[in-house]
């Protein structure tokens, strides 16, 4: 989110490790593995996965500016990915917590991986039937344990990041029934997450965007595709 902030017109970044935890929101520590040394190899992952390009790391300390190229193909691909508005970052890093492990940074981090993970459409008109939508649904299924394994968060603070995304109209979430096994053990299904609302590239509102609809044939989707249990059925109560 920085670097897309802070992009130059000639492709280029300039930043100091502490403008950048100055960005987030965060407290300068230096410290060995604390929060300077933690954005410093932040950086240098950037650099080894070839997102940056063009600098010198032994210059990148403290408040000491490096100026440095952007790899735009890397930072904007074509395919899937997730975007999040200047509207829902603005209201994310207003957001006050009273958990100081719900960061900003938490947050968004939460949020991208959703958004990243949604099932997108395709149209040439920018428009879609009833049928389109049955047919592909866009929302995202996730377990919060599978959400914990792939960005290492703590389940209690994923679960707390969702929380929050839904109070600010950001996320809608719908939770599958919890169901008992032949054994009399319950089992905990997948959670399904919707935007609550939609924007054309345009930053527009999509007016005929439907977040009901959507989950209504997600849930329909992942039975059908045999994705989650059909003991849906019995007698549990949804969330």
């Amino acid at each position: 989110m920085f670097l897309v902030f802070k992009i130059s017109l000639d492709d280029t970044v300039s930043f100091s490790i502490n403008s950048i935890i100055d960005w987030h929101k965060l407290k300068i520590n230096k410290r060995k593995g604390k929060t300077n040394e933690i954005f410093y190899n932040l950086i240098l992952g950037y650099k080894d996965l070839e997102y940056l390009k063009s600098f010198d790391e032994n210059e990148l300390h403290g408040n000491n500016l490096v100026t440095c190229d952007v790899n735009m193909d890397k930072l904007f691909p074509i395919g899937n990915y997730g975007v999040i508005s200047d509207k829902e970052f603005n209201s994310i890093t207003l957001y006050k917590c009273s958990n100081p492990r719900i960061t900003t940074s938490v947050i968004l981090l939460v949020l991208s991986y959703i958004r990243s993970n949604i099932l997108r459409r395709t149209s040439n008109n920018g428009s879609f039937s009833e049928k389109d939508i049955k047919a592909k649904p866009e929302f995202c299924y996730r377990m919060i344990s599978y959400i914990e394994d792939d960005i290492g968060l703590h389940r209690n603070t994923i679960s707390k990041c969702i929380d929050i995304l839904v109070e600010l109209d950001i996320l809608v979430t719908l939770s599958m029934p919890r169901y008992k096994d032949e054994n009399g053990n319950w089992h905990t299904e997948a959670t399904l997450f919707a935007d609550k609302y939609r924007y054309d590239s345009q930053s527009r509102l999509v007016q005929d965007y439907d977040y009901e609809e959507e989950l209504k044939y997600g849930k329909q989707y992942l039975i059908e595709k045999k994705y989650v249990s059909k003991k849906f059925y019995q007698n549990t109560e949804e969330k």
